[in-house]
């Protein structure tokens, strides 16, 4: 998968976020996590994903077709 300028900036908006960004206790959004995800997305062939925050700095891409779902999330430790 080709990483878009798209999926650049809605990566640049995760890494804007602030610490306690969902009102609680959410980290940052780090850089190194960013990097895991986008070369997993260049191994992986499949659509562009729906790319969201998790509250533990990390973020999970989403597949969401036909009655199917993906679902992976990627953090600091994985």
């Amino acid at each position: 998968m080709e990483i878009t300028d798209a999926i650049k900036r809605k990566f640049d908006e995760l890494c804007e976020l602030p610490e306690k960004w969902d009102s609680y206790d959410a980290k940052r959004i780090s850089l190194k996590v960013v990097l895991k995800a986008t070369d997993l997305m260049r191994m992986l062939d499949m659509p562009e994903p729906s790319i969201v925050p998790c509250s533990d700095g990390g973020v999970q891409l989403e597949w969401h077709r036909d009655g199917f779902d993906i679902e992976i999330c990627i953090s600091e430790a994985s």
